[in-house]
């Protein structure tokens, strides 16, 4: 019975405090729709671009970032081939003996065959990188257009 008293006690006052922090929510609630629609960003968009550009740039950069990798990686496995041929060359000083020559040919074959595949590799990496400057120059642009709007510079 005591018990029953207790809780029959603070019923009436937790309801009011149910009440209290359900009007305190939706007045909150209504605060801030009211705010979003009365205070939107008029440089939102704009800034959505920027967002959207740095992230194309960042992805841009750390591709160009691995093709350059992958060249250098080529470069190193043609420098090897280069230093066999020589070395092959250098077994005697008037020419390749007659006994390693399939092997200086085989080598020789290789390395001239991989040469001819450097340009390309190397022209699209370029072409890469120059794509990446042109979207990185785009946000730039952009970025500095936004900044002037927001933070104008005193004439």
């Amino acid at each position: 019975m005591l018990l029953s008293y207790r809780m029959d006690s603070y019923r009436p006052h937790l309801r009011s405090w149910l009440i209290v922090a359900a009007v305190v929510v939706v007045v909150v609630l209504a605060f801030r729709g009211v705010r979003a629609l009365l205070f939107t960003d008029p440089h939102g968009p704009l800034r959505g671009t920027i967002t959207a550009l740095r992230m194309e740039a960042d992805s841009c950069r750390s591709e160009v970032d691995g093709y350059a990798a992958r060249l250098r990686a080529y470069d190193a496995r043609l420098d090897s081939m280069r230093t066999r041929v020589r070395e092959l060359e250098a077994l005697d000083r008037r020419g390749v003996p007659i006994d390693s020559f399939r092997i200086y040919m085989e080598a020789f074959t290789a390395y001239n065959d991989s040469v001819a595949t450097w340009p390309p590799r190397e022209d699209s990496v370029r072409v890469l990188d120059a794509r990446c400057r042109v979207i990185a120059e785009r946000h730039n642009v952009l970025a500095d257009s936004l900044r002037n709007l927001v933070y104008p510079i005193p004439e």
